[in-house]
């Protein structure tokens, strides 16, 4: 099956409390890994708290207006530019 792109998952973490960004997972993984396999890479979607929650209420916020929803907004629009230029 063709591979689309890669998305880095959990990619950075805003603290509610302090407000400093971090990325307990590391960063650029995924992007370097498009790079080797040759292959776009789509984005990132932040470690965020509002996506789980919203997602285990079977109201994820891709569908909101929020700095979460806007990182899934700009993957599909990556996606689609990916889809477009494989004729799909």
């Amino acid at each position: 099956m063709p591979v689309l792109g890669l998305i880095e998952n959990m990619a950075g973490y805003h603290c509610p409390h302090c407000g400093k960004e971090s990325d307990p997972f590391g960063t650029g993984g995924a992007e370097e890994g498009a790079k080797q396999m040759h292959i776009p890479f789509l984005g990132r979607l932040p470690l965020s708290l509002a996506i789980r929650t919203a997602s285990d209420k079977g109201r994820p916020l891709a569908l909101g207006k929020s700095e979460e929803s806007a990182a899934f907004a700009a993957i599909a629009a990556r996606m689609i530019e990916e889809l477009e230029k494989v004729g799909a």
